[in-house]
């Protein structure tokens, strides 16, 4: 039978051993060694979970498969789910199907070649889409540049149903800010915002949020009760898509060091605009971003 548990726990310590030794893996000495492998693992596998679970029905859209890490995890929590899941980079996506399918669960997890600004307007309920379907969970983990226009598509399509669940992977590391300004302020979405440890990046905070649709998905106004955005997020969008390209090249990169010091400069400004997890969650309102503890904003 499959053991897609252990799947996912050969990913994270596959993961974990390649950091360099003095952040707490076992890639070497020196602070370059090892390459971080980005999936929602540690900690933020109980956001997934949650979501899962508060989903109203199987129909799953994840928009960045990468490994097929995240799809397993959803996967696991909900095992009546089908899951449709996007990836851009054919390579990638090779190589998620391959993990899928080790896993057993090739059956259950659909990995598709393409990008979202491609594949996204082709999907949902209104008429002219080529694919009539719809979602009660969609997972962002693509380019967080990408989330508020990828979400604009879905409603417009009718392509969430009626109390789906949209959890977003990244939302303060390296940030989407106009994506958290529209879940939070738009008036559509009961949202929390979850503060965690990075997976296999110690002591570097980052945040999740998770949001339940409120209303029909037929309403056809997906902006309604939406207030223009602060001239501050422009900014916090620029300086948010330099460094995510900085840290996509194959050398150079960004340390843990630098990560952790752009966090906390986009904590500062997002919680200066309403945009962050609730106070009194943390002891002395500090940053949850330790191991074994989180921090939510309540629903609005």
């Amino acid at each position: 039978p499959s053991d897609v548990t252990g799947v996912c726990e050969a990913i994270e310590s596959f993961g974990i051993g390649g950091l360099s030794r003095p952040f707490g893996g076992a890639g070497g000495f020196a602070p370059s060694a090892g390459r971080w492998l980005k999936v929602a693992g540690g900690e933020k596998t109980a956001v997934l979970g949650a979501a899962a679970r508060l989903a109203p029905g199987p129909r799953f859209l994840e928009v960045g498969a990468y490994c097929g890490y995240s799809a397993l995890r959803l996967a696991l929590v909900r095992p009546d789910a089908r899951i449709l899941s996007l990836e851009a980079d054919p390579c990638v996506a090779v190589i998620a199907r391959c993990v899928v399918a080790h896993a057993g669960l090739s059956h259950q997890i659909d990995v598709r070649i393409g990008h979202s600004e491609d594949v996204l307007p082709k999907m949902g309920r209104s008429a002219g889409c080529k694919i009539q379907d719809s979602f009660d969970l969609v997972f962002f983990d693509q380019r967080g540049s990408r989330y508020e226009a990828d979400l604009d598509v879905l409603e417009e399509n009718m392509a969430l149903n009626d109390g789906a669940v949209l959890v977003a992977d990244n939302v303060l590391k390296p940030g989407a800010p106009n994506f958290l300004w529209r879940v939070i302020r738009g008036g559509h979405f009961e949202t929390r915002v979850v503060s965690l440890e990075e997976y296999a990046m110690p002591g570097v905070e980052d945040w999740m949020s998770l949001s339940v649709r409120r209303g029909p998905p037929d309403d056809g106004d997906a902006g309604r009760a939406l207030p223009p955005p602060p001239p501050e997020l422009r900014r916090l969008e620029w300086e948010a898509d330099r460094i995510r390209g900085r840290a996509e090249r194959s050398t150079g990169g960004v340390g843990f060091a630098e990560w952790a010091a752009f966090v906390a400069r986009m904590r500062e400004a997002l919680m200066k605009l309403g945009l962050g997890p609730g106070p009194g969650t943390g002891p002395s309102g500090e940053p949850a971003g330790r191991r074994g503890a989180a921090s939510e904003r309540q629903p609005q």
